[in-house]
C-alpha cells in the first residue's frame, strides 16, 4: 500500500535496464540535459496513490514538522489518525510515509535531470553534477543536502550507476552528496536498488538514516511498503491489494494492511495495527507495550451482521522497535525486503 515509496521505485525503474560490465564510463556534470520524463510521471502517480489510500482514512490534523497526528497515544482515533497523517503529510520527517522517500526520490529526479542515465550496459559514473536545494524535484519544498542549516546552496553530487548483477533488482545507483567526483572507495551516502520486469516493479532506498522499499506486483494488484527510520526510530510496513491503474491510483481495494511503530526496544513509544478486507475492519494499539484501553477491536460495514477479523489479526511483537539488532547496512544490497502477505510484525 504504501504506493507512494512504490512510486518511487518505479519512477528510478523506468530508467533502468539489464547487464553487466566491469569497466565504467565516466560523464561529467552540469546543468544541462534533458528531462526524466519517466520520472517525474512515475512521482505523479505516487502522489495518486496517496491521494486514493488516504481517502480510506478520515481526516485528522496532523503536524507540519514532524506529521504526526494532534491526537495522542492511547486515544480512540489515534489508530486512523496517526495513518492519515503518515500517509498525507508533507512534512519531511524521515517516519512518514511522504518523509520516508521525499528526499532520495528528489534527488534521483534532480541528478537525473541535469546529467540524464544512461540505461546502458556498462557501469558509468557521472561527476560533479550540480543540483540546487530549491530544485523543483525536492516537492514540499527546498532540503538541505549539505547539512549546513539553510537550504539555499547549489551543491555537487557524483553518482554511480550499475546494471547487472544486482540480486533480486536490475540496477544500483550510488549516489555521493557534496562530491566532485564519484569515490570508488568511498561509501555512498544513498543507494538504489530498482527493478522494472513485466509484472513487477520495486525500489530500495538505502542511507545512514533509514531503508525504504516499496514493491509493486502488477498483475495481482499488490503493493508492499517498508520504511525503517533509525534517525527517529519509527518503523512502517504496509500491503494493500487491489487493481493498481497504470497513473498509480488504487481502486477497488480488497486488502489493506498497516503496522506503524515509534520507539526503539527498551523505550517504545507506541504501535498501531489496522487491517481491513473491505467489509470487516481490526484496529489495536499499544502504548509502550502495553494495549491501549478498548483496543483489539473488530467492525463490519454489513448491516446488522457480525463481524469477522479472525484472518485479520496482526499479532503484537515487540520486536517490530529492535534497530539495534537490524541495521541498515544489514539491507545495502540486492535482496529485496519481505513481499509476502498477510504481513507481520516481525522486524
Amino acid at each position: 500500500m504504501k504506493l507512494n515509496i512504490f512510486l518511487l521505485v518505479l519512477a528510478a525503474l523506468s530508467l533502468t535496464a539489464c547487464n553487466d560490465d566491469d569497466n565504467p564510463t565516466t560523464s561529467s556534470g552540469g546543468t544541462g540535459g534533458t528531462t526524466p520524463v519517466q520520472t517525474l510521471n512515475a512521482f505523479d502517480s505516487v502522489n495518486n496513490a496517496l491521494t486514493s489510500l488516504t481517502g480510506k482514512f478520515p481526516t485528522a490534523t496532523c503536524d507540519a514538522t514532524t506529521g504526526a497526528p494532534s491526537t495522542a497515544p492511547g486515544s480512540a482515533t489515534f489508530v486512523t489518525d496517526k495513518i492519515f497523517c503518515s500517509l498525507s503529510s508533507a512534512s519531511r520527517s524521515t517516519g512518514s510515509v511522504r518523509g520516508g522517500y521525499a528526499r532520495t526520490a528528489g534527488l534521483l529526479c534532480a541528478v537525473n535531470k541535469a546529467s540524464p542515465m544512461t540505461n546502458g550496459t556498462t557501469p558509468t559514473i557521472h561527476d560533479n553534477i550540480t543540483i540546487s536545494e530549491a530544485d523543483p524535484c525536492f516537492t514540499g519544498g527546498a532540503v538541505d543536502l549539505n547539512a549546513d542549516g539553510d537550504t539555499a546552496d547549489t551543491v555537487p553530487v557524483s553518482f554511480r550507476e550499475t546494471t547487472g548483477g544486482q540480486g533480486d533488482f536490475d540496477t544500483k545507483i550510488e549516489m555521493q552528496t557534496n562530491a566532485t567526483a564519484f569515490n570508488t572507495s568511498g561509501t555512498s551516502d544513498t543507494t538504489l536498488y530498482l527493478k522494472n520486469a513485466a509484472d513487477l516493479t520495486a525500489a530500495k532506498s538505502v542511507t545512514a538514516a533509514g531503508v525504504s522499499e516499496a514493491v509493486i506486483k502488477k498483475s495481482s494488484g499488490e503493493v508492499f511498503y517498508e520504511n525503517r527510520d533509525y534517525t527517529n526510530s519509527n518503523h512502517t510496513r504496509m500491503y494493500g491489494k487491489g487493481t493498481v491503474e497504470a497513473n498509480g491510483t488504487i481502486s477497488n481495494l480488497t486488502g489493506l494492511q498497516v503496522i506503524e511503530a515509534s520507539g526503539k526496544t527498551g523505550s517504545e513509544a507506541n504501535s498501531v495495527m489496522y487491517a481491513t478486507d473491505g467489509t470487516n475492519t481490526w484496529q489495536d494499539q499499544y502504548v509502550g507495550t502495553t494495549r491501549a484501553t478498548g483496543f483489539d477491536t473488530c467492525t463490519t460495514t454489513t448491516t446488522g451482521g457480525t463481524p469477522n477479523c479472525t484472518a485479520l489479526v496482526i499479532p503484537y511483537d515487540a520486536g517490530f522497535h529492535d534497530f539495534t539488532a537490524n541495521p541498515a547496512t544489514n539491507y545495502n544490497n540486492g535482496t529485496m525486503m519481505s513481499t509476502t502477505a498477510p504481513i507481520t510484525m516481525s522486524f
